[in-house]
């Protein structure tokens, strides 16, 4: 609803208590004010429930960039997904790599969005595959949970299988909503490593944090539960996160760094969400190169 006419909502609302007030009464004007606040919290319940696939998703269709214009050699690919559907990804290759990140990234925009990642293992002298979901980018289809996992699933069978790369040289990297995205990931391949950046603990939490008012628990359709999926991941993993994110609590970062199982790793970031410290080498992607040299 706009703003507008929200406040136009508002002053009719208020105007029509007032005039209860006067004709019937102040007890007839707070039950018309409870009658509306009810019916307020629960028409507002119910948008949340049926508009989850708007609050979770934000895809955009145009490209911000091309990795032309971050220097990067790459392949622009289609993976399929079922016999009529396939999704896009970008492949940047490395000369004579060890290791090959696949990247699963947050809830918004596209593959565009995320080069500054491919970027940054291109340096590291590592394969980097960043892929769009269902409905994102070139993708078909529409974003759905499951989707997504298949997406992720797709994604790694196409580096096994058309790539010929060894699943124990495989680095699943979520960031955002790509944290349980890559974990399930993790949870049911072989791969190298596991890096959780700045992500969720589950929907369900998160919705807790966003709705406090509402059984936010008992509204979110969505599971996304990054920490259910680390009790079936035994390799090395990497979490990451800022206290100053301002969108997912450090708080989960910290859960999640404490369910999982050794080898483990908690590196520690500065700034928000969005705009963490992934320009700042000592502090980013200094101890990620450290780290994936190490598996």
């Amino acid at each position: 609803m706009k703003p507008a006419i929200l406040i136009l909502v508002i002053i009719y609302l208020l105007a029509r208590i007032a005039i209860i007030a006067r004709k019937k009464g102040i007890k007839a004007m707070l039950i018309a004010v409870a009658s509306i606040v009810i019916a307020a919290y629960l028409g507002i319940g119910i948008m949340i429930y049926f508009l989850q696939p708007r609050i979770i998703y934000y895809p955009i269709a145009e490209f911000a960039a091309q990795p032309a214009d971050a220097g990067l050699e790459f392949e622009d690919v289609y993976i399929p997904i079922t016999s009529a559907a396939k999704i896009n990804a970008w492949y940047f290759p490395s000369t004579s790599a060890q290791k090959t990140i696949l990247f699963c990234h947050g809830n918004g925009g596209n593959i565009s969005y995320y080069l500054e990642k491919a970027a940054m293992y291109n340096h590291m002298g590592l394969n980097c595959l960043i892929f769009d979901y269902q409905g994102y980018g070139k993708s078909a289809g529409k974003p759905s949970e499951q989707g997504t996992y298949d997406d992720a699933a797709a994604a790694y069978k196409w580096l096994v299988n058309v790539k010929k790369i060894d699943p124990s040289a495989i680095i699943v990297h979520g960031w955002s909503l790509g944290g349980p995205i890559a974990a399930n990931l993790a949870a049911s391949q072989k791969v190298a490593g596991l890096i959780l950046e700045s992500t969720i603990t589950s929907a369900p939490d998160m919705a807790c944090k966003i709705y406090p008012i509402f059984p936010a628990r008992l509204l979110c359709r969505y599971k996304y539960d990054t920490a259910k999926y680390l009790a079936n991941i035994t390799c090395p993993v990497l979490v990451i996160h800022s206290p100053e994110d301002e969108i997912i609590p450090f708080s989960m970062g910290q859960k999640l760094f404490n369910l999982v199982k050794q080898p483990k790793q908690f590196l520690q970031i500065t700034g928000s969400h969005n705009d963490g410290a992934s320009d700042t080498a000592d502090l980013y992607s200094n101890p990620i190169n450290d780290w994936t040299q190490k598996l």
